[in-house]
């Protein structure tokens, strides 16, 4: 846990009671955490310039693609300011909240920038290039070759995340309690992935995506070999089709 964190607040009694300790696993955490961002599909983007302003953009994530993943991957348009201001200083922060059940997740961590080819693939849906626009140079043709698509990936420090109680009249019953007896209503948890949590989800996120990618070398000579070449001839077409990528549209901020 970060040092801000350790300390002890009484003055704080919302945050203290909130925050008491349950036996929650980092895989438990990672699962509530990746709820909230798809529920809220499009978090905010912070980042700081050189005269030390925060300056702060709607950004839809492409993921999380992965059951352990704990950073957060962008596609943007290099030519936007943010990426001055990340240069300036990489330390950002990207928050997420969940309108309908007030959920709300915080990702502090730095920014890395880059235009890995093989990444922006990866993360390229069909209606990307909305996003970017094409000049009409035959250059920046917001196709996914376009100099100016970049990857933003967030490589989180520490992530706070709130969930209410799981029931309306757990909520309503907590600020009720807390009404009578003068205390603090907390009629949710707070909970931290720390540092150390998400190197854990990380190891176990690399050891995930290898064994996935082995599964598959090994599925596939086996599926080539069990066809003749007159069947492969024939079914082609139809395997193609069935085994074409799906890619889900996504928003990015240009």
């Amino acid at each position: 846990m970060s040092s801000s964190d350790s300390v002890p607040r009484p003055h704080d009694a919302y945050s203290t009671k909130a925050k008491k300790p349950t036996n929650i696993t980092p895989q438990e955490k990672v699962k509530a955490l990746h709820d909230i961002v798809k529920r809220a599909r499009v978090g905010m983007l912070t980042t700081r310039n050189a005269e030390g302003s925060f300056h702060s953009r709607a950004m839809a994530p492409t993921g999380p693609i992965t059951p352990y993943q704990t950073h957060l991957v962008f596609l943007a348009n290099n030519a936007s300011r943010k990426f001055e201001e990340i240069q300036n200083d990489a330390h950002v922060n990207v928050s997420f909240c969940d309108e309908k059940t007030t959920s709300w997740a915080s990702y502090t961590g730095i920014a890395r920038v880059s235009q890995d080819k093989e990444k922006i693939s990866k993360h390229w849906g069909v209606g990307t290039s909305i996003w970017f626009g094409d000049l009409g140079d035959g250059i920046h043709k917001g196709n996914r070759e376009d100099p100016r698509v970049t990857i933003i990936e967030v490589i989180p420090e520490s992530i706070r995340y709130w969930i209410p109680a799981p029931s309306k009249a757990g909520r309503i019953a907590d600020i009720v309690t807390s009404a009578a007896t003068g205390q603090a209503a907390t009629p949710g948890r707070l909970n931290t992935i720390t540092k150390e949590e998400i190197e854990v989800l990380r190891e176990l996120d690399a050891k995930n995506v290898k064994e996935v990618k082995q599964k598959g070398a090994k599925q596939t000579p086996a599926k080539e070999a069990e066809q003749t070449p007159a069947k492969e001839a024939e079914q082609a077409p139809a395997q193609e089709a069935e085994h074409a990528p799906a890619k889900e549209e996504q928003k990015v901020q240009a």
